[in-house]
């Protein structure tokens, strides 16, 4: 059930099938036992080797079940979730054939299922493009997207109805980027930013732009140099302007690292602390944030969907992760991607491509509260 790696987490798998193997082997390897001291002993090892994880509820989502979403060809890029449970997905075909598309939804408190309310597509955005998003509080949205012929990078802009699910995008988006690799984005109140990999895998950067939400425009800052190398950087904000970067390894892909900066939106910076830390394995990472500090991640990891915690509680302070790596429940050993956003009502939503195409979305909540939040 448990399984430590080389980064010092354990990997915890809370199935009932791997309950139930576990508890077999404790019965057979005990058959003079009686039957009360059999279960005496079966409940002893449970106790002690799985209830200290299980009850570290600090560190633990409790997930709802996973639904499909859409089409067998989709391919989930991004997903956003604000305070007040609207949703906006991005999502792209996987035969290449149709411009970058969106859906919008509705979580209502306390449910376990988006209701999906509208899709369409970015007619701005070339086709085959993959498109990241991110909404703020106020029901804007942002749109990034790198195109498929080229390492161009691309932005736009579009207002949420919060009681229909419309998107009204610009019909013009914006080249802010050249030389760069797909993007992660964030945006927390009238500012965003953008992370991603230089085209030779150098370095990563960012950029901080103004949104104007009247003109539907964004006012770039310039680019720079956070950290000299990395792959497939995720990103997230909170309102307290805390940012959390983590990445792929670019020499050893398979660890994971982050990076806790402050964002000043009016000085289009992120102040970054100075080195990123090791804190895991796997691959194609996704970041979420909440006011609280909590943090939660997901990656892939031999197919499997799985996410660690953490707490932060001021921005350039390492964060304090937990040490226990779960497998999300109930999602096959299929997944090719998987990304995820969380709002201050301690809601997340977790949207999981398989190998195959097809889209499926889970609902999380919070199973634990930062000491000293209030």
């Amino acid at each position: 059930m448990t399984d430590s790696g080389d980064s010092g987490t354990i990997f915890v798998d809370t199935s009932s099938r791997a309950i139930g193997q576990y508890i077999g082997r404790s019965i057979t390897g005990k058959r003079a036992l009686s039957i009360v001291s059999r279960m005496k002993y079966v409940l002893d090892l449970v106790h002690a080797a799985v209830l200290p994880t299980l009850t570290s509820s600090r560190y633990m989502i409790n997930w709802g079940a996973p639904y499909s979403v859409g089409g067998t060809k989709d391919v989930v890029t991004s997903i956003a979730i604000n305070d007040q449970g609207q949703v906006v997905m991005g999502y792209v075909d996987k035969e290449n054939s149709s411009r970058p598309s969106w859906r919008t939804g509705l979580l209502s408190g306390g449910s376990d299922q988006v209701t999906w309310r509208k899709s369409g597509s970015i007619s701005s955005f070339a086709k085959a493009g993959k498109i990241t998003i991110a909404l703020n509080q106020t029901n804007v949205c942002i749109g990034l997207e790198k195109n498929s012929d080229g390492n161009d990078l691309y932005s736009n802009v579009a207002t949420l109805n919060p009681a229909t699910g419309d998107l009204s995008w610009n019909q013009d988006d914006d080249n802010y980027e050249g030389s760069a690799t797909f993007p992660a984005s964030g945006i927390s109140g009238s500012y965003c930013f953008d992370l991603h990999e230089g085209d030779w895998g150098d370095n990563l950067y960012y950029r901080v732009g103004e949104v104007n939400s009247t003109n539907k425009t964004v006012d770039w800052g310039k680019s720079i140099s956070y950290d000299n190398s990395g792959q497939n950087v995720a990103g997230a904000v909170n309102a307290l302007n805390i940012v959390v970067d983590v990445h792929e390894g670019w020499w050893n892909g398979s660890n994971l690292y982050y990076r806790v900066g402050m964002l000043y939106g009016a000085d289009k910076q992120i102040k970054f602390e100075d080195d990123s830390h090791q804190f895991g394995s796997g691959h194609l990472p996704s970041v979420a944030l909440d006011d609280l500090g909590r943090v939660v991640e997901v990656h892939i990891d031999d197919g499997w969907v799985k996410y660690q915690t953490g707490y932060v509680s001021v921005a350039n302070e390492p964060i304090e992760w937990s040490p226990f790596v779960f497998k999300v429940p109930e999602i096959p050993k299929d997944a090719q991607a998987a990304c995820v956003s969380t709002n201050g009502r301690g809601e997340m939503v977790l949207a999981v491509t398989a190998k195959d195409g097809g889209v499926s979305v889970i609902v999380g909540h919070w199973a634990f509260t930062p000491l000293g939040s209030g």
